[in-house]
């Protein structure tokens, strides 16, 4: 592997300006999905899981069982005191 580092920024860019990933499109749909959830912490549908703290979307995992979903899950709720 190299020395270079690349930025998440970067891949954005790349993601948005090469591959032609209309990136406001995907977040428009992703706050969407975690709005119509009404304030859960952990947003589940059948392609990802969303985990939300407060009104920002934090993380996004695939929609397969993720073991420590949950406990993240958890987490933020007592944080929010939500529990």
């Amino acid at each position: 592997m190299s020395d270079i580092h690349v930025s998440d920024h970067a891949v954005l860019r790349y993601l948005e300006r090469v591959v032609g990933l209309d990136i406001d499109s995907l977040r428009s749909e992703i706050a969407a999905t975690c709005a119509r959830s009404q304030g859960a912490p952990c947003v589940r549908t059948k392609v990802a899981r969303y985990l939300v703290r407060g009104r920002y979307v934090v993380t996004v995992l695939n929609g397969r069982t993720v073991p420590h979903f949950d406990v993240l899950a958890d987490i933020v709720r007592r944080n929010e005191g939500l529990e």
